[in-house]
């Protein structure tokens, strides 16, 4: 166990400042492992020679001597109830430890850190949902566990966190989106001095994504939707129904068809055109409502409505989801449809109509080419699957 002694020295490196002052520091002497070790800790009390009593280590002659004094005696306790409590817990007490609790950093919660330092931040609306997504996880967390404070947040936390969504049924790759967001803003703590950067819990932490398959229609698949008898969804399937073939014929994320507006759609040279930016790219947008025999431009004047600013009605994500798995039952298709699979199929059908990767990126918004050449990736798989199972 270690032994570990607080003590109170005055100008140890026998230098006054320009006002004649030196500062009091906290000596800590710590014996572990066979080793011994003083640390010291900056009181940020700066008094001139004549105010200190060496002897018993107070201030003297000062004007506020009652209020420093008191200040210096809390200091030590405060750093002997966290040592004995870390002790409690059958953990290590170290000077990075006890410098944390002297500034007051392994006490701030992690949580209301992050949630202040989003406000702060000026983020696409996608961004942002993302980071509020983590959040609530983590609320989640807390709940069945405790609530997290800055020094909770290590790699203990972290493997306990990875094998509590697994649990609850998260994929790595959404794991690994949670745990970007973490270790975001344990970095702006760090960059703002919230904690020291020796308590960084990623530099031993490694977790890899996993390549995952992309879900798309087939031209078959489209065309049920297309066909689906309409009578047998309310009013509010019908409208998810019309977004989502909306995105099938255009490419656009569930963010951006939100707010697809009438005057969105602009004639250019006798052809009708959807132009908007982007919420994740803020770039802006051109694509042809022409395509697909026109069928995006059906649906939108289908939609288009003075009572409502946007053309589709807004709904959750979640709640689109729910209902387009109810949608595809209905009209006879087994895959897993979520809204996401409309930008797939969108992407897809481009690439195998021999649709340049460039001309694919460039509607997509992608940045880089290696993400859309993922579909590209996939359709080879596809046809190396086909030409193994048949009969050549």
């Amino acid at each position: 166990m270690e032994n570990i002694k607080y003590q109170y020295v005055y100008n140890r490196k026998k230098v006054l400042n320009k006002e004649g002052k030196a500062l009091i520091q906290l000596k800590i002497y710590m014996y572990a492992g066979g080793k011994a070790q003083n640390y010291y800790l900056s009181t940020g009390i700066y008094i001139v020679p004549n105010e200190w009593n060496e002897n018993e280590r107070i201030i003297r002659k000062n004007e506020n001597q009652k209020a420093l004094n008191q200040q210096l005696s809390t200091l030590v306790n405060k750093l002997q109830n966290a040592e004995i409590e870390q002790r409690r817990k059958g953990k290590e007490v170290t000077f990075e430890y006890l410098k944390q609790v002297a500034e007051n950093r392994q006490s701030e919660n992690f949580l209301p850190f992050c949630e202040k330092e989003l406000r702060l931040q000026m983020l696409k609306d996608a961004t942002k949902n993302n980071h509020l997504a983590t959040f609530e996880k983590l609320r989640q967390y807390e709940k069945k566990y405790k609530v997290l404070t800055f020094s909770d947040i290590n790699l203990s936390f972290l493997e306990s966190f990875e094998k509590w969504c697994k649990e609850n049924a998260l994929s790595q790759n959404s794991l690994i989106r949670h745990l970007q967001v973490i270790k975001a803003y344990f970095n702006r703590a760090i960059n703002k001095d919230v904690i020291d950067a020796k308590f960084y819990p990623f530099r031993k932490y490694k977790l890899k994504s996993t390549k995952t398959s992309i879900p798309f229609l087939e031209k078959n698949e489209v065309q049920l939707l297309e066909n689906v008898d309409m009578s047998q969804f309310s009013v509010q399937q019908k409208n998810i129904l019309e977004m989502f073939l909306f995105a099938c014929y255009t490419g656009l994320r569930f963010a951006d068809i939100q707010n697809v507006k009438n005057e969105d759609i602009k004639q250019i040279n006798g052809e009708n055109f959807l132009l908007l930016y982007a919420s994740k790219t803020d770039k802006e947008t051109r694509i042809s409502l022409e395509i697909f025999e026109g069928k995006a431009l059906k649906i939108a004047q289908r939609n288009i409505s003075k009572d409502k600013p946007t053309i589709f009605c807004s709904v959750s994500n979640g709640y689109v989801n729910t209902q387009l798995k109810d949608i595809a039952k209905k009209a006879g298709i087994e895959k897993n449809v979520h809204f996401h699979v409309s930008r797939h199929t969108f992407a897809t059908t481009l690439v195998n109509a021999k649709i340049s990767l460039v001309s694919v990126q460039k509607l997509l918004g992608h940045s880089d080419i290696k993400t859309t050449q993922i579909y590209a990736e996939m359709l080879d798989d596809t046809i190396h699957n086909e030409l193994k199972n048949s009969n050549l």
